[in-house]
């Protein structure tokens, strides 16, 4: 089953519909190298320009201190809880209905190996990430247990009963899978369009520039994950940077170098550095 529809890692923090019992040092250990990045809420590129030396940056929004969910109480918004013990990590995901909680079991590693704990870390974290203990319907656009989903397995409702199934107490409308960072394309879902979009610099004059996010295509916010993916690789494969210079070899992104082409007589796809630009074409900057 994917996971497209699931609660996001960072919708789960942003919410407090997770928490971490167990071992306090452990857990610290744990929450900083695998979740400190997501703690720090959505990050917002910079697609203005500015004319200062010092780019714009990224706007994170709010931060979360992941030490105050450690041994949070079991609430009605609480989804699931990660338990780190000497001799067994778990995760369990709190199904709440009428008929109460359901504790559901989905991912345990006995007697881990605490030195070399890296491996199991990346285990948990991947599982909590593709859990399917819950979805969001497409229908409702509420959070449902996985045992209301369609028989079908279409992410909604069974029998499209969206009136009658148990809806978790979770905002859906905090789930962002589209968004995607880390790529030569990288994808943020705005308040009115999808856009795709790579790094950039901008010279405000010879002396000075600044790095900004220029956006190569849109796409409209009703646009289905399949989609942004399929778009985000064809527009990858388009790309002519990052790009290696042709003289010095040094890798350069857009901005930082320009076609070779427009200095010699020759046809071709290699990039030059502003460096060697000077240095072999005298070009003065």
């Amino acid at each position: 089953m994917k996971s497209d529809f699931n609660p996001t890692i960072r919708s789960l923090i942003q919410q407090k519909a997770i928490r971490f019992i167990g071992d306090n040092e452990r857990l610290k250990h744990f929450l900083k190298e695998y979740f400190d990045n997501v703690s720090r809420g959505n990050c917002k590129p910079s697609f203005e320009v500015s004319d200062t030396p010092i780019p714009i940056g990224w706007d994170y929004g709010e931060t979360y201190n992941l030490t105050d969910y450690i041994n949070l109480p079991l609430t009605k918004t609480l989804l699931y809880t990660i338990e780190l013990q000497a001799n067994l990590f778990t995760i369990t995901a709190h199904i709440h209905s009428t008929d109460g909680i359901n504790h559901q079991l989905i991912y345990a590693k006995k007697n881990p190996n605490l030195n070399y704990i890296r491996p199991t870390y990346h285990a948990i974290y991947r599982h909590l990430d593709n859990s399917n203990a819950f979805f969001i319907c497409q229908r409702c656009n509420k959070l449902v247990a996985t045992s209301e989903r369609a028989v079908d397995g279409q992410s909604v409702c069974i029998d499209n009963h969206c009136n009658t199934t148990y809806k978790q107490d979770f905002d859906a409308t905090c789930v962002d899978r589209i968004s995607n960072t880390g790529n030569i394309v990288n994808v943020y879902k705005d308040e009115d369009k999808i856009k795709f979009y790579v790094a950039s610099t901008y010279w405000g004059s010879p002396y000075q520039s600044c790095r900004f996010d220029r956006v190569i295509k849109t796409l409209p916010l009703g646009t289905t994950l399949d989609e942004v993916r399929a778009w985000r690789k064809k527009l990858e494969k388009r790309q002519p940077y990052p790009a290696p210079c042709f003289h010095c070899g040094r890798v350069i992104m857009e901005g930082e170098g320009e076609n070779l082409s427009d200095f010699v007589k020759h046809k071709t796809k290699s990039k030059v550095c502003h460096g060697c630009m000077s240095k072999h074409y005298r070009v003065v900057f």
